[in-house]
């Protein structure tokens, strides 16, 4: 008797559905295609003064508020270790030597950047320099105001660590190294209770328009900075240790 062959059912031979997936995947990158190219010619057909400012619109930078880290104290109170926070002006010089002559002069009716002659100018171009440190609330406002114009003007807080003279207590208290802009403990008590002294940043952010500029008005506030906790050791510092470390 004759066995005739089965029917094959629509769709199960593994052939016809890898070309409908094939055909399906050419056809997503053909639409994908025509609307890019449909994009791209609206984007020529714009007017020259809409597509510059689409490249040179304002924009929002975040940062940092770097916190100042908590104190070391003996039992009694008695500082062992403590940050002094100070507030740095930067100032990367511009490639072209008569900008910089001219930002030049500006600082220096600042009293800042009296440590940079025209003469160095040259060898100095494109590369940031500290101008001027320790700076007074007065002069950080009216060098903030300068930013505007000056975008390679930069103000940078800086904290530095002090510790008390006491050879004996030196060890124990330990050492801290910057990174990243912040005092962190690599040794002793600082090391131990970094987390603690360490505390917590701020935030802020500000926009800025399409050369890099701060607009002052803009600057927000989005975190508030924790300042580091105190950490008290079970040891008592004397006077003359105090009087030697002012």
């Amino acid at each position: 008797m004759e066995v005739e062959p089965a029917e094959t059912i629509a769709g199960s031979d593994p052939r016809r559905g890898r070309r409908g997936v094939i055909a399906a995947v050419l056809l997503a990158l053909l639409v994908t295609g025509l609307l890019a190219f449909s994009g791209s010619r609206k984007i020529l057909r714009m007017p020259v003064d809409r597509l510059a400012s689409m490249f040179h619109r304002d924009s929002w930078i975040e940062g940092e508020l770097p916190p100042v880290r908590g104190c070391i104290l003996d039992r009694n109170g008695r500082p062992l270790a403590w940050s002094v926070r100070s507030f740095a002006l930067y100032w990367r010089i511009p490639e072209r030597t008569d900008v910089a002559r001219e930002e030049l002069a500006v600082l220096q009716g600042y009293a800042a950047g009296g440590q940079i002659s025209i003469q160095t100018l040259g060898a100095l171009a494109g590369r940031e320099v500290l101008v001027r440190d320790n700076l007074s609330g007065s002069e950080m406002q009216a060098l903030s105001r300068l930013r505007g114009d000056m975008p390679g003007l930069d103000i940078r807080s800086r904290t530095a660590r002090r510790h008390t003279a006491s050879a004996v207590l030196a060890a124990r208290v330990g050492a801290v190294q910057v990174v990243d802009g912040a005092e962190r403990g690599i040794s002793g008590a600082e090391m131990t209770h970094d987390e603690r002294l360490r505390g917590r940043p701020g935030h802020f952010r500000v926009k800025v328009d399409g050369q890099g500029r701060w607009i002052p008005e803009t600057w927000q506030k989005t975190a508030d900075m924790r300042p580091g906790h105190d950490v008290f050791l079970p040891v008592t510092v004397t006077e003359p240790a105090l009087a030697a470390a002012r």
